[in-house]
């Protein structure tokens, strides 16, 4: 034997070591849907219940833009004098100078006992974060906390990684407009984002956009598609309440409320 045969023989015996360790999916397909389904269904109804209260939650009162703020008033911006009363230096009260400790209702803020949080990688092409803590309660399941904050796991029970629900419905638009755009060239831009994000290893400035430095990984790609199909059910699910509530979900609603000129065909002349 040559030693050309000897380096063969060996690299074929340490791939055959390689592939024997590889897991092979004995499932199909369909198996595979009819599982992620059967472990999906028992959240579903309190995901879109959160869902609409993550969407429509009150908004919070947030600081005054600086152009929405209206100029100083003419009266105020004259340099009078200031008042006689306001220049007497008096002493303090002495029931506001005694330094009183706070009161103790008022300076514990400690957590619910039934209050806890964890840490999972997450997908947001609009804040580019890599790692979320959520807050979660003793009765709620990580799915049901993620959606709490805007978030959807790729699993019901032990998510790996959480996507944005906001980046989600940007990708049911895209897919609104250009139904052939895949979840593997979606996924691609978002490796594309984090590469030029701030949490990158490489500033914006150094980074080629074209030539994009975290390279694709296919689990992200898992990961969207699973989700992105769960965040679809949700939707689905909630029209669904929506036609129940107006009325519309009984067999006949569509055949009795169709335009009749709408469906009249005319017979072209042959």
């Amino acid at each position: 034997m040559s030693i050309y045969d000897h380096n063969l023989s060996s690299r074929l015996t340490r791939l055959s070591r390689f592939s024997s360790r590889r897991y092979v999916e004995k499932r199909t397909w369909r198996q595979r849907l009819t599982r992620t389904r059967q472990n999906w269904e028992p959240v579903l109804p309190s995901l879109a219940q959160l869902y609409l209260e993550w969407k429509y939650a009150p908004a919070t009162s947030h600081p005054p833009s600086p152009m929405a703020v209206d100029p100083p008033s003419p009266t105020l911006a004259t340099n009078a004098p200031p008042s006689p009363t306001l220049a007497t230096n008096a002493p303090p009260s002495p029931t506001l100078a005694t330094n009183a400790p706070p009161s103790p209702t008022l300076a514990t803020s400690a957590p619910a006992p039934n209050d806890s949080s964890f840490s999972l990688e997450v997908l947001n092409i609009y804040t580019l974060e890599t790692l979320v803590n959520f807050p979660c309660t003793d009765k709620d399941l990580p799915s049901q906390a993620l959606v709490k904050s805007g978030y959807l796991g790729n699993t019901p029970a032990t998510p790996s990684l959480a996507i944005s629900l906001r980046m989600l419905e940007l990708f049911r638009r895209i897919r609104l407009r250009k139904s052939s755009f895949s979840v593997e060239a979606f996924a691609k831009v978002v490796c594309d984002l984090y590469s030029v994000g701030p949490h990158s290893r490489h500033s914006p400035a150094s980074v080629d956009v074209t030539c994009s430095q975290v390279p694709y990984r296919r689990r992200y790609r898992t990961a969207l598609a699973d989700t992105f199909e769960i965040y679809i059910t949700i939707l689905q699910s909630i029209e669904g309440l929506v036609n129940q509530e107006l009325g519309r979900n009984t067999a006949d609603w569509r055949v009795k409320h169709a335009c009749p000129p709408c469906t009249y065909e005319e017979r072209t002349s042959i």
